[in-house]
Order: structure tokens, then sequence, then C-alpha cells
């Protein structure tokens, strides 16, 4: 038997089986052995439905999952712009005080951090203009 890894391969497999036992049931044997056991086709028939029947469930289960998800996203995107500015407005009105902010899951924002090189590339820049601003003025071209 190939190696079968999709729910939908397994279950057809499982049918298959379901399917030989029926059709070939004056065939087999009314029992066999299976390690200590013994056990009928007719168990092993019900066996194989109660297969089937646990994963056609969790297919079910995956697409409802699958449109859950895709519902819950298009409802989050559609709402963002308007939650975002809301948020926004929040935080503007309440930026002093950080207990109120607190009590929607807010935080005033932090002043941004800049890094070593921006900052050596600001102080290059502003100690060139220093410079320039000190240099006298070139004189007129004669005419």
């Amino acid at each position: 038997m190939s190696k079968k890894t999709s729910r939908a391969d397994l279950l057809a497999a499982d049918q298959n089986l379901i399917d030989g036992i029926t059709k070939n049931a004056s065939k087999l044997p009314a029992s066999f052995p299976v390690g200590s056991v013994t056990t009928t086709p007719a168990e092993v028939v019900t066996m194989l439905q109660g297969r089937i029947t646990t994963g056609k469930a969790v297919i079910l289960a995956e697409s409802a999952r699958t449109a859950a998800v895709a519902a819950d996203r298009t409802t989050r995107t559609q709402s963002e712009t308007r939650l975002t500015a809301f948020r926004r407005i929040i935080i503007a009105m309440f930026l002093q005080s950080p207990d109120v902010l607190g009590d929607f899951g807010l935080a005033a924002p932090r002043p941004p951090v800049k890094s070593a090189e921006v900052k050596a590339a600001a102080a290059v820049k502003a100690a060139a203009t220093r410079k320039a601003k000190k240099a006298p003025a070139p004189a007129p071209a004669p005419e």
C-alpha cells in the first residue's frame, strides 16, 4: 500500500476497505486473530466507519475554522483605520493622565530614540552649518 498523507486520501482508503469487506464478505473468515484479540469483519467495518466519521468531523471543523479566521481578518481590516484614529484621540485627550490611558490599555508615546550614528551625523551637519554662517560673504562681482 502506498503512503497516503491527505485526510481525503485516508478517508478514501478507509472507505475502500469497507467496500472490499462488504463485497467479499462471503470469502472472509467469520473471525480472525489480531494480536491477542479475535475480531470479525463486521467489527473492522464499525471501526473504519468510526474513523471516517471523525475524519469528516475534522474536515468540517477545519472548514469552519478557515471561514472564521477569514471573517475575523476581514472585520479587523475594515475596522483598523477607525480604531487607530480612536486610539490616537484617546491618547491626545489623556496624554497627561497615564492612569486613564492605562484604563484603555494604552500608554503615552515615548520619544523616539536616536542611534549614535544619527546623533553623530547631526553634530557634523550642525558644525558645518555654523561654519558656513561664520564665513564672510563673498564680495560682489564687478560689473
